[in-house]
């Protein structure tokens, strides 16, 4: 089954708007805005385990500790220069990937040509210190 939004949020001068709640919210960084709508959808309840699919500009490691730290469920298409303990040693991501074994999966048809489709999986370490981000640069000196 394809995959879809449960939500969108939008943020611009006047604050946040998202599809999960009524009205306007406070402006709050991108990261902050993801983090508080992942919440609500985690508040639905509706008896099934989320995993939350996170585009690689939400590769932040403060926000992603924070929601392993209350058991949410993320799966991050992450920066490939950013480093990661594999195996025993740090490593860039772009690296780890090259070396990592791939299970062929089926067939897909991709820029308009039939393509195998292969998965590999891993668990990694992620040791780099977060740097939160708490004001949005476009609004400095509030």
């Amino acid at each position: 089954m394809p995959i879809a939004p449960l939500s969108q949020t939008l943020t611009d001068g006047a604050g946040c708007r998202s599809t999960l709640t009524e009205g306007l919210s406070g402006r709050l960084t991108h990261m902050d805005a993801l983090v508080a709508d992942i919440r609500r959808v985690e508040s639905l309840n509706t008896g099934k385990k989320w995993v939350h699919l996170i585009d690689r500009e939400g590769d932040s490691v403060g926000h992603m500790s924070e929601l392993s730290a209350q058991g949410i469920g993320w799966l991050i298409r992450g920066k490939e220069g950013h480093r990661a303990e594999w195996g025993g040693r740090t490593r860039k991501m772009g690296e780890m990937a090259n070396d990592l074994p791939f299970i062929a999966c089926g067939q897909i048809r991709w820029k308009g040509k039939k393509a195998n489709m292969e998965i590999g999986e891993t668990s990694v370490i992620i040791t780099r210190t977060a740097k939160p981000k708490r004001k949005d640069k476009n609004r400095a000196g509030e």
